[in-house]
């Protein structure tokens, strides 16, 4: 129903930036692109933003595209990422081993500072800041111990994302 409502007409367009992009990932075999949603047009010339407090980086995404097979990677965005942390050799026991994987996960919302925290109930934690509507802003950064590719963010409110 939000969709429909917000997509009133097929002249409803949604204004899309794409441009190649060069990250350290461990795997040549990808060419990466940064893809951004910028906002919807409407038949009767208004702009609708796409930014919504919920969504804090629903509008910019990271894929990679394999260069042999065609297959896309979703690494960052609000879709469902690909599993992807196996291509990095990560080591719980070097938690330096992290941080190219994390701010790759994390490049929609342009991370810096990532910091190991500590080690908690089977969970890697890291200390991140960023910029939310030119504000700086901190949040903890969750890694499963058993499983790298479930990770997730809050606030040092609690408000608790996944990705």
């Amino acid at each position: 129903m939000f969709f429909r409502d917000l997509w009133t007409s097929e002249k409803t367009a949604l204004h899309i930036e794409v441009s190649n992009v060069k990250i350290d990932y461990p795997n040549n075999k990808f060419h990466f692109f940064y893809i951004v949603l910028r906002n919807l047009s409407f038949p009767d010339d208004t702009l609708r933003d796409q930014y919504h407090f919920l969504f804090l980086s629903g509008q910019d995404y990271l894929v990679g595209i394999n260069n042999i097979t065609d297959t896309p990677i979703f690494l960052s965005g609000d879709f469902f990422l690909s599993s992807y942390a196996s291509d990095f050799q990560l080591d719980k026991s070097k938690p330096k081993s992290f941080y190219d994987y994390l701010y790759i996960r994390y490049f929609n919302m342009s991370i810096t500072n990532i910091k190991f925290y500590k080690i908690k109930n089977k969970h890697i934690l890291f200390y991140a800041d960023f910029n939310l509507q030119n504000e700086n802003r901190r949040i903890i950064i969750s890694v499963n111990e058993d499983n790298y590719d479930e990770v997730e963010y809050k606030f040092k409110d609690k408000f608790k994302i996944t990705m």
